[in-house]
Order: structure tokens, then sequence, then C-alpha cells
């Protein structure tokens, strides 16, 4: 919405306290009657991992590559062997 994308421009851009509160008024109130979209499905990701490989956290995923983002951290266990 035109109105709105204005208004959160315009909110960002002031300083004033005062004035900003009227215009978060507003954009309640644009928010309010344009009703958003509602998302009800989003994927599911499965990754399956060897037990071998320790140091992996198992947190929220939204993106497949954010399956990625302690890959640093990851290690496997290994017994030293004398030569």
């Amino acid at each position: 919405d035109k109105q709105t994308d204005a208004l959160i421009e315009a909110i960002r851009q002031n300083p004033d306290p005062a004035s900003r509160a009227s215009k978060f008024v507003s954009l309640q109130a644009n928010i309010m009657s344009d009703v958003p979209a509602v998302f009800i499905y989003s994927p599911s990701y499965l990754y399956v991992l060897s037990k071998d490989v320790k140091g992996v956290s198992n947190g929220f995923i939204a993106d497949p590559s954010d399956r990625f983002l302690n890959a640093a951290s990851w290690y496997i266990k290994t017994a030293r062997v004398l030569k």
C-alpha cells in the first residue's frame, strides 16, 4: 500500500515524538483496515546428519541455506594415531 509505505518512511525520517505518534495512529488504522495477508503454510525442512557429526545446533531454519550458518563449528571426533 503506497499510503502505508509513505507513513512508514515519514515515521523513520521524523525525529519529533508528537508528530511520529500521530503518524503511528494513522499507520495502525491503515493496517487494520487493509487486513494484510496471513500465510497459513510454511514449509518444513528436515535434514539428516550422521551421529558422528558434532557441534550442529538444531534451531529454526527460515531458509534452506540457514542449515550451514554454524558449519564452521561442526566436527567429527577422531582418534590420534601415533606413527
